[in-house]
């Protein structure tokens, strides 16, 4: 899964032309509770959302037909193998764009001020 991760990576970064597509299989959206300094997780619910890769921006298939630019380079904690980026979403609301494996899992979220959304993907 780490492999997977570096890939993504990769892609983003470094490839002007190539198109690459990940696609989830369950979403779970938390809210953020300031009083617990957590989220409350839904239920992750059955999802087959397209995440398609073009450069530094990332094109969703969803209802909301959400785009997210990310800015800069990566950073990467080393400790957990968790790469995340500063973006913008299609709205221009500022969040942080995070890739890491669980469960044998690619998690995509997408971190803003008081929700998050967690995608679970799947290594095709």
């Amino acid at each position: 899964m780490k492999k997977l991760i570096l890939l993504v990576i990769l892609f983003i970064s470094f490839t002007g032309i190539s198109q690459n597509i990940l696609e989830s299989e369950y979403v779970q959206i938390g809210t953020w509770s300031k009083r617990q300094r957590d989220y409350n997780w839904q239920d992750p619910v059955k999802a087959h959302i397209s995440f398609l890769f073009q450069q530094n921006v990332i094109i969703v298939d969803d209802e909301a037909r959400s785009t997210y630019s990310l800015l800069g380079s990566p950073e990467i904690d080393e400790e957990d193998g968790t790469v995340y980026w500063d973006a913008y979403d299609e709205q221009e609301r500022k969040c942080i764009v995070m890739f890491y494996d669980q469960d044998s899992y690619l998690i995509i979220s997408i971190i803003y001020r008081d929700y998050c959304f967690k995608y679970y993907c799947i290594e095709k």
